[in-house]
């Protein structure tokens, strides 16, 4: 490896930043300085002038939560449209419905060929086929999608109950 001359100063500053004189506990050393670290004190320390807090008592682990509400009875027929949200062929089947026939009966949705659970949160995925509705309950209104694999679609349902 040549060394160019104009390199040399380059050299000389590097290694004159890495040799550096430092402090130690036994004293002033030269050479590299020592690796970097910190050290952080154990447990919660106050903030500089802060008061501190009240002691209150902790509740104790394995609290059981507190029981979720039954989720709202949803039974009935619902009623509605499902629009066209994607359509890769101009030439298919895409095209917006009338939908009638969604059926809840307790957290039990059916659907032509379609049955799901309806869980607590008001979610449901049904599938038929090469098909596949999923959606949630907002209140007596379901808000969904169904998808289609092929000819490939996609329709944004809105069905409330009637």
């Amino acid at each position: 490896m040549t060394w160019h001359r104009h390199l040399w100063p380059a050299a000389l500053v590097a290694c004159a930043a890495g040799c550096a004189e430092y402090q130690t506990p036994s004293g002033t050393r030269l050479g590299t300085a020592p690796p970097f670290s910190l050290t952080f004190p154990a447990g919660p320390q106050a903030l500089p002038g802060a008061q501190p807090a009240p002691a209150t008592p902790a509740e104790p682990l394995g609290t059981p939560l507190p029981a979720r509400p039954p989720a709202a009875d949803l039974s009935g027929s619902y009623v509605g449209t499902a629009v066209v949200s994607y359509n890769p062929m101009q030439h298919s089947t895409c095209v917006d419905y009338r939908i009638s026939g969604f059926k809840v009966s307790g957290d039990q949705a059916r659907f032509f060929g379609f049955r799901g659970t309806i869980d607590p949160s008001g979610e449901v995925v049904m599938q038929a086929g090469d098909r596949w509705i999923s959606g949630r309950f907002e209140g007596r209104t379901f808000y969904g999608q169904l998808w289609r694999r092929y000819p490939a679609c996609i329709w944004n349902l809105t069905l409330a109950a009637d």
